[in-house]
């Protein structure tokens, strides 16, 4: 089914351009490395920028020498700019 509007009769087809990237993480090694925090990003490109994107894949990621890899979906920025990355302190 295609995405669609239906007013007073007249269909108006809605089409949103969605990207999507993905994202590869890798705490260092140390102790002290990884967090139990939840982390998101930014993505900003040169149409604008996304929401707060969560960082989620299971429930233990960003775990020390650990490799995670997130899907991120978001409406169409353009070409990639910048990523901010952070947490929440928790």
């Amino acid at each position: 089914m295609s995405p669609c509007l239906s007013i007073r009769n007249k269909l108006v087809h809605i089409w949103v351009k969605i990207a999507a990237a993905l994202m590869v993480t890798s705490p260092s090694h140390p102790a002290s490395a990884g967090t139990d925090a939840n982390v998101s990003c930014v993505l900003r490109g040169t149409k604008g920028a996304t929401a707060l994107l969560p960082l989620e894949s299971s429930a233990n990621n960003f775990e020390r020498g650990q490799r995670d890899e997130f899907i991120v979906e978001s409406a169409d920025v353009g070409p990639f700019t910048q990523l901010q990355i952070g947490h929440d302190n928790k």
